[in-house]
């Protein structure tokens, strides 16, 4: 029997309405018991499934997808993050695929390919250099090899999506489901914040649920950072506004016919401000920016500029109103000049104290860092991680909260955690990466300009294209943006191949057609 479109979507609502009320019966007799982990647990696989067939069964296009997913399931004996076990999955299709000889396409090589495998052939050297364990499995003297593991995965991960093509209606909606996992996250998080209790049951399920560590330990509230800042914003609100200026030129926002961007990209800045962190607004403010530029050029630059500094001169005579503004609309404001809250100011400015004076320490001594030319490789004595490990210690305020940052690497800076991990050498090796990925998502934006595909070359290049700023003067992380580096330059090299393709098939359907009589 055949089914023509209408009997497909009667199909697919009996399906729907069929699969909804087993669900409900299903997951009733838990909620009434308050066993909540079942339901979740079912509600995932359906969510992973519906994914998996909603991209037509690639499990490959799963990883970018889920790539922003960091938390790890509780109920899985694995310590693996989301994102991990999508990419060892993706893996297994892979390598078997290599084995058995399946039709693959195969991935073409540029100069920026080489510069990244020189990078992580010099990361192997450290390692031979610095041999490491993982605590999990024993280890060594030297553990904390975890990031090893991390790398090893991104690499599968470019290896595997640099040879995807995807359809231009599936470029347009990853965005948009990227978008809803986070916000979906931010949501879940942020009951979690303010319900303490239901933040226990969520984030043994999902870390990810959780908001901040202060969450679960509120008698430590008073010595950490995560009280004066509304962490669950954060990536909500950097998504919403890297989302509104993929699709719409910024400049348009206060159009008529924009008004749902307008409150969507308001919704985003709202977030943003409640986080109350300074770094998204730096972000948020270039990605905006670049949105601009693509469409309009220098010229709306420097519009953009004048609605900037409008903005922003409103924003400091508000602060001298008797308008009382949150806590952390001050500390995320509080670089610019205004009458902010005495006490959000007082804590941004302890927060670059507290990163400056850690840089001061571990740049001159060798304390922290022993090696500055080659570095120290990932990890740390087993007789530091022993410390770490030690969840008091590691909320610990003052010196001893500083001194956990510095043994575990955290420095808050780019270039000093690529001295600590890779050296100066290192250093002087990533940074050719680092900017050159970032030129090649540019020519992507370039290449897929004027095409189906330019919304989710902004979608992802935006970020590509700030993150050698956020890294030199904002926050990095050399082991986790190695990483990033490397999904960055294989979803420009997948959409590089999407375009060229959709182009082929254009001009094949147009030559095929013959001439129009």
């Amino acid at each position: 029997m055949a089914f023509n479109g209408q009997n497909t979507q009667k199909l697919g609502v009996f399906l729907l309405v069929g699969l909804g009320l087993l669900f409900a019966i299903f997951s009733g007799n838990y909620v009434a018991d308050e066993d909540y982990l079942p339901v979740v647990v079912v509600l995932g696989l359906l969510a992973v499934s519906a994914l998996f067939f909603g991209i037509g069964g690639s499990i490959y296009l799963l990883i970018p997808i889920c790539w922003g997913l960091k938390g790890q399931v509780g109920v899985l004996p694995l310590p693996f993050t989301v994102r991990q076990l999508v990419i060892l999955a993706a893996s297994l299709f892979f390598i078997t695929g290599l084995i058995f000889k399946r039709e693959q396409r195969k991935m073409t090589y540029e100069p920026i390919d080489l510069l990244l495998y020189i990078n992580l052939l010099y990361l192997i050297l450290v390692f031979v250099r610095n041999p490491v364990g993982v605590a999990a499995l024993g280890g060594s003297e030297r553990v904390g090899g975890k990031p090893y593991i991390d790398v090893f995965l991104g690499l599968m991960a470019y290896l595997m999506i640099s040879r995807q093509i995807i359809t231009p209606k599936f470029s347009r909606d990853m965005p948009k489901i990227i978008l809803g996992l986070t916000i979906g996250v931010g949501f879940v998080a942020g009951v979690g914040f303010y319900f303490p209790s239901i933040a226990t049951k969520l984030v043994p399920i999902y870390t990810g649920f959780g908001s901040g560590v202060d969450t679960l330990f509120a008698e430590f509230r008073e010595v950490t950072a995560g009280e004066t800042r509304l962490d669950f914003m954060l990536d909500p609100g950097i998504q919403t506004i890297l989302f509104c200026v993929s699709f719409v030129n910024p400049m348009t926002l206060l159009s008529v016919g924009n008004l749902p961007w307008l409150i969507l990209y308001l919704f985003g800045f709202l977030a943003i401000l409640l986080s109350g962190f300074r770094n998204a607004i730096f972000s948020s403010f270039l990605a905006t920016f670049l949105g601009v530029f693509f469409r309009e050029r220098f010229a709306g630059i420097v519009k953009l500029g004048f609605i900037t500094f409008a903005f922003a001169t409103m924003a400091v005579l508000l602060s001298y109103t008797s308008v009382q503004l949150p806590f952390t609309f001050s500390r995320a404001l509080s670089f610019l000049p205004g009458n902010w809250d005495v006490e959000a100011v007082s804590n941004a400015q302890a927060s670059t104290e507290w990163r400056q004076k850690m840089w001061e320490i571990v740049l001159t001594s060798d304390q922290y860092i022993k090696d500055k030319v080659w570095g120290d490789g990932f990890g740390f004595l087993r007789s530091d991680y022993e410390r770490l490990a030690s969840s008091y210690f590691g909320l610990q305020g003052g010196d001893e909260g500083l001194e956990a940052f510095m043994i575990n690497g955290d420095f808050h800076s780019g270039p000093v955690s690529a001295i600590r991990f890779v050296g100066m050498i290192g250093l002087l090796l990533f940074l050719p990466l680092l900017f050159g990925v970032a030129f090649y998502a540019y020519r992507t934006v370039s290449l897929c300009y004027g095409t189906p595909y330019q919304a989710c070359a902004l979608f992802f290049s935006i970020p590509t294209m700030i993150m050698p700023l956020i890294f030199l003067f904002v926050f990095g992380d050399y082991r986790l943006d190695l990483v990033a580096v490397m999904f960055n330059l294989s979803i420009s090299k997948m959409l590089r191949a999407s375009v060229v393709a959709e182009n082929a098939a254009q001009q094949y359907l147009l030559a095929s057609s013959g001439p129009v009589s």
